[in-house]
């Protein structure tokens, strides 16, 4: 675990593993905090384009289903037409 070590002259600032930290604070050099440091959260991941054929993206298109709300049952989740078809006809049904 990283801390945040303080020295006492001069009040620099230095990143350090714990163990080193409480040894230089032991011989009176500076002091640290307790608390761990943590590295930034992760980016979120980019947004996945669904897979599918482009005679099936212009099926979707003609009647207006947004690829991104369709869940594909084909192999690796592509988009299948029935796949479309199943949201167009949720869609009539509703």
């Amino acid at each position: 675990m990283k801390v945040e070590f303080t020295y006492g002259k001069g009040g620099k600032k230095v990143l350090m593993r714990q163990s080193y930290a409480e040894t230089l604070r032991k011989l009176g050099h500076g002091t640290y905090e307790t608390r761990m440091l943590t590295a930034a959260p992760p980016p979120p991941p980019a947004p996945v384009e669904p897979l599918v054929s482009e005679a099936i993206a212009e099926f979707a298109a003609e009647n207006g289903v947004d690829l991104k709300t369709v869940v594909g049952t084909g192999k690796d989740g592509r988009i299948r037409k029935s796949d479309v078809e199943a949201v167009i006809a949720a869609r009539t049904q509703e």
